[in-house]
């Protein structure tokens, strides 16, 4: 009997050292949850599953930016990347149920603020209008990663933009904006957007001062980086746009501690597979 308790507490010693969500809320809120494989998913959850607007890094060397409904990304509202680099930018609309600001803060914050007509918006928000980064998905089909400035992304539109159809345009900006400095959020250990006096702007995670998981970079010289940082530098993982419009999609495998945690966060044990989907 006392071998088979030994064994019990292995096995759940083991899974919880597997598995964890290491930044913000992996219940109902932005989280980032972190495998033992060297998955993690940064975005949106609801009830413990992902929902919203997120971003998965499978472990082979996959990625996906795009929606997430009750746990399942199919058939698919965003961009899906092989290990390979080459890419599908699938526009299959989804459809939420609810209405308004559904999750965070849409006011001054980081939320998620469905409209009347089926658009979705996920981002910083300052004054009720999108602000920094967001992520917006049109009910019509189209959907766009990149800069706002007090509710607009024009005319200097800084990000990756999909049509309807699939076909994928950069926009090149720059965005100005007035500051500098660490202007939202903790741009010391936890999330937080940083703007250099130069124009540089950065969303994501940071540790101990330094651009750490998840980011969102734009270059006052026009390039733009929506991947991972890991202490402080660049990794070869996401989407790289170049100044002339040039996009790379960067595959290498990076992993992350999957018990490390940056913050102080609200944990959930959700299943840890990946999820049975399709690429």
């Amino acid at each position: 009997m006392k071998s088979f308790w030994l064994l019990i507490f292995f096995v759940l010693g083991s899974f919880s050292l597997s598995a964890a969500c290491i930044s913000g809320d992996c219940t109902n809120g932005f989280g980032t949850y972190s495998w033992k494989d060297g998955g993690l998913y940064s975005g949106f959850w609801k009830n413990g599953e992902k929902h919203y607007f997120g971003m998965q890094f499978w472990g082979d060397g996959d990625f996906w930016y795009g929606l997430y409904k009750d746990g399942s990304r199919k058939p698919g509202f965003g961009t899906y990347v092989w290990d390979d680099g080459t890419f599908e930018n699938r526009t299959t609309k989804v459809t939420y149920e609810e209405k308004g600001c559904v999750s965070g803060n849409c006011e001054d914050g980081w939320g998620v603020y469905i409209f009347n007509n089926g658009d979705l918006h996920a981002g910083y928000w300052k004054s009720g209008k999108q602000h920094f980064f967001g992520a917006k998905f049109w009910a019509s089909g189209d959907y766009y990663l990149g800069l706002y400035k007090n509710g607009s992304r024009k005319p200097n539109s800084h990000g990756y933009y999909v049509f309807d159809g699939g076909k994928s345009k950069s926009y090149l900006g720059p965005i100005r904006y007035n500051d500098s400095g660490c202007l939202v959020g903790d741009c010391n250990n936890g999330f937080g957007t940083y703007v250099w006096s130069n124009g540089d702007v950065h969303t994501g995670y940071w540790k101990n001062g330094k651009a750490h998981l998840i980011a969102f970079k734009f270059w006052n010289d026009k390039d733009t980086f929506i991947g991972f940082y890991k202490n402080g530098k660049r990794q070869k993982r996401g989407i790289y746009i170049y100044e002339t419009g040039e996009v790379e999609y960067r595959t290498d495998k990076v992993t992350f501690s999957s018990t490390e945690s940056i913050e102080s966060v609200k944990k959930k044990q959700i299943n840890t597979d990946r999820d049975g989907e399709y690429k």
